[in-house]
């Protein structure tokens, strides 16, 4: 899938989703952000088999309707908030999706909580961020907590 957005890592990516991991895009979506996601196409449970003549879940009219309904992410990457969404990028250019991971809010919350209690200045914060890579946390997700952390309590 092609991009010419300057926030994907990459101008280009290929990956294989299942059906379940755009359940789980929705999912984190509608949770963590603003945007509005699409409805998903439904299960095909009464479909696995051939039965009655039909084709089971190979027939072109159920193909067809699941591919339309996939038309979710186009929608979903298009929308004006979408640049902004750690897990869009994810699923569009990462080759394997964890699902067990602590989802990016969660992390980021524990390591503010962490920071506040060990009285790190600003200073100390940017200096530890750009320190290096930390082990189990994407590239800069202790920068984003940081950038948290300098932010106003009231906002």
């Amino acid at each position: 899938m092609p991009t010419d957005r300057r926030t994907h890592q990459t101008e280009a990516s290929c990956v294989q989703r299942r059906c379940s991991d755009c359940e789980c895009l929705k999912n984190e979506l509608q949770r963590d952000s603003k945007i509005v996601v699409p409805p998903l196409p439904g299960k095909a449970l009464k479909r696995q088999l051939p039965i009655g003549g039909d084709e089971g879940i190979f027939e072109e009219s159920l193909i067809e309707e699941r591919r339309q309904g996939l038309q979710f992410i186009n929608k979903t990457a298009g929308h004006a908030l979408a640049p902004n969404e750690r897990c869009l990028h994810m699923f569009l250019q990462e080759e394997a999706t964890d699902r067990n991971c602590p989802r990016e809010a969660e992390v980021r919350q524990l390591i503010l909580e962490a920071l506040q209690q060990v009285n790190l200045d600003v200073r100390e914060c940017g200096q530890l961020a750009r320190s290096g890579p930390v082990s189990g946390f994407q590239e800069d997700t202790l920068q984003l907590a940081f950038i948290d952390l300098r932010k106003d309590p009231g906002e």
